[in-house]
């Protein structure tokens, strides 16, 4: 049997998702936020897109929005024991807390990832594990039937994408990072 289960976040993660997106400005007001079930979901996470209102405290009049992308844990024990095996999450706060960071130190290029604007990672309360990214949907972005093959257009902005993050691998490996 399948576990109902939503994502959870609080206010002061919503809080910590502005933190992230607004670089820690500290002129911000959070008016409210809606957590948006996106389907379909993967077998790899549940989708969300999280809308986020808010002002800054010296224009309260104008309200501002934020588009995320968030993906948390799949509903089911059996979805968290992959997870899990797979270390996919553990992969994920890997790149987004030490690799990418590091690459940004060594590069004078944009790196084709989205921003991550807040990582909850609780090896010991694992269903709780969410992700919270810049919503590139925004910018045209559509998440693709896996089963439908790429064209030759699609084909070199993925290999593109993939040479950047190689070449900032390198960068980064020969000013002696590993």
């Amino acid at each position: 049997m399948q576990e109902k289960r939503r994502m959870e976040l609080s206010e002061e993660d919503i809080k910590g998702v502005l933190d992230g997106a607004l670089q820690c400005r500290r002129d911000v007001i959070l008016i409210s936020y809606r957590l948006l079930c996106n389907a379909p979901n993967g077998f790899n996470g549940l989708y969300y897109t999280i809308l986020i209102k808010y002002s800054l405290k010296n224009n309260e009049e104008k309200e501002e929005e934020l588009s995320c992308f968030a993906k948390s844990v799949p509903p089911n024990e059996q979805h968290v024991a992959y997870i899990k095996g797979t270390r996919l999450l553990h992969k994920e706060h890997e790149f987004f807390h030490k690799i990418l960071p590091t690459f940004r130190k060594f590069v004078n290029f944009e790196l084709p990832v989205p921003e991550c604007y807040f990582l909850r990672f609780d090896e010991e309360d694992f269903a709780r594990n969410v992700v919270v990214m810049q919503d590139l949907a925004r910018q045209g972005f559509v998440t693709r039937d896996a089963k439908v093959g790429m064209g030759y257009k699609e084909c070199s902005l993925v290999i593109q994408a993939l040479a950047r993050l190689h070449a900032a691998s390198l960068i980064t490996s020969q000013k002696g990072v590993n």
